[in-house]
C-alpha cells in the first residue's frame, strides 16, 4: 500500500496512534510524512508535495489563493532548510522547537498587551514599517537614530546584542517587538 504525505502526522492528529509522547516525536514523524521516499533529505518539491495534500485533505483552498499558499509553502521551506536546498530531519526538529519555543512567550505577552492597549500590534507594526527605510525587515542603527526621538536604550539593546558572536548591528521585528513589550537584554 503506497504511503501517502502526511499519513503518520494525520493519523495522530485524528488520535489513530493514541497521544504523540513527545515534541521530538510529532516533529519527526512529520519529518517522515514529509519524506515519503525516505531519503536522508527532501527536497522543495517534496516539501510542496505535501503540503498540497495536506491542504486537499482539510478542504483545500480557494483558486485565488493557491499562489499564496506555495509561496507561503516555498518560504516556509526556507526558514527550515538551514542548509539551503535540501531538508534534513534535524533541520526539521530545529525548526519545529524554534517555532514552537520563541514565539509562544512573546505572542502570551503580546495578548496581555493587546486587552490593555488593542491597538498596540498596530501601532508597532507602524513604528517598525516606518522606520524600515530598506524594506528589509530588519533596522540597522541608522535607521533606529533617524526614526525615533528618546531611542538611547534601544540603542543600547541592539549594541549589546551585536556584542554577540555573528550578530550585527541591526534589530530584527522579534527583537523590535519584544523591546516594545518591556524584555530587555542583560549582560
Amino acid at each position: 500500500e503506497e504511503v501517502k504525505p502526511g499519513s503518520k502526522a494525520a493519523a495522530a492528529e485524528d488520535g489513530l496512534f493514541g497521544e504523540v509522547p513527545s515534541i521530538y516525536d510529532m516533529l519527526r514523524n512529520q519529518f517522515a510524512d514529509i519524506n515519503r521516499e525516505n531519503k536522508r533529505y527532501v527536497t522543495v518539491a517534496d516539501f510542496m508535495q505535501f503540503v498540497e495534500w495536506r491542504t486537499r485533505r482539510y478542504g483545500g483552498v480557494p483558486v485565488d489563493f493557491d499562489r499564496l499558499l506555495q509561496e507561503t509553502a516555498k518560504r516556509c521551506f526556507a526558514l527550515a532548510s538551514v542548509r539551503g536546498e535540501r531538508l534534513r530531519s534535524e533541520d526539521w526538529l530545529h525548526f519545529g522547537l524554534l517555532s514552537a519555543a520563541a514565539p509562544w512567550q512573546l505572542n502570551r505577552r503580546l495578548r496581555r498587551e493587546l486587552v490593555k492597549n488593542p491597538q498596540f500590534l498596530k501601532q508597532v507594526l507602524h513604528a517598525f514599517e516606518t522606520a524600515d527605510v530598506r524594506g528589509v525587515g530588519r533596522l540597522h542603527l541608522n535607521d533606529i537614530k533617524a526614526s525615533f526621538v528618546n531611542c538611547k536604550e534601544l540603542i543600547e539593546q541592539v549594541e549589546l546584542a551585536a556584542k554577540n558572536p555573528g550578530q550585527s548591528q541591526e534589530l530584527s521585528y522579534y527583537d523590535f517587538v519584544a523591546y516594545c513589550l518591556g524584555y530587555r537584554r542583560s549582560m
